[in-house]
């Protein structure tokens, strides 16, 4: 990728949408289970995410917190994964975080199962959403969320001798869709 195309790629914002890193659904005995991995690229992502979540979904991200070691009497902080059943959901628009508090539902070396914890989702933190129940509303707001095309509020075609290219333009960034090259 040349300097060009990487200056394109910042500036006309592939990395601006929250991205959605895998998407499963599985059937099994006790019902349907939607998984879903996302990565919080902006401030809205937050928004979209707390509106995704509801009480008794499990949501999987790192979380630190202080733990005690056996050997000694002092406590270090850990990076920990974790998985939560969500009891509670706060959105802070000021911090531009989502906090997310529930019981533990992994087992971990230093959290027990049904221990209380909780977890800041900022940007650019990646996190895996299981929810048990989905309708068209969620799918409506995920494909809000994941899709350029769903929030430009403008398309531009710019020709010139030998290359057009395709713009979306929203409200905070412009993303180049296409490129054709004629020689």
């Amino acid at each position: 990728m040349c300097i060009r195309d990487r200056y394109q790629r910042r500036v006309h914002g592939d990395y601006q949408i929250m991205r959605l890193i895998s998407r499963k659904g599985q059937r099994n005995n006790k019902g349907s289970i939607y998984i879903f991995t996302l990565k919080m690229e902006q401030d809205d992502d937050m928004w979209n995410l707390y509106n995704l979540v509801t009480k008794g979904d499990f949501i999987q991200g790192k979380i630190t917190r202080k733990v005690s070691l056996e050997k000694t009497l002092g406590t270090e902080r850990k990076n920990l994964t974790v998985v939560i059943r969500v009891e509670e959901m706060e959105y802070d628009p000021e911090a531009n975080i989502v906090r997310i508090k529930g019981k533990n539902a992994s087992e971990n070396k230093f959290i027990q199962v049904g221990q209380f914890q909780s977890m800041d989702i900022y940007s650019y933190s990646v996190v895996t959403l299981i929810k048990k129940y989905w309708d068209e509303a969620y799918e409506e707001r995920l494909k809000m969320a994941t899709d350029p095309a769903c929030f430009s509020d403008l398309a531009v075609v710019l020709m010139e001798e030998g290359i057009s290219h395709l713009f979306l333009v929203a409200k905070s960034a412009t993303y180049l869709k296409s490129k054709i090259e004629h020689y």
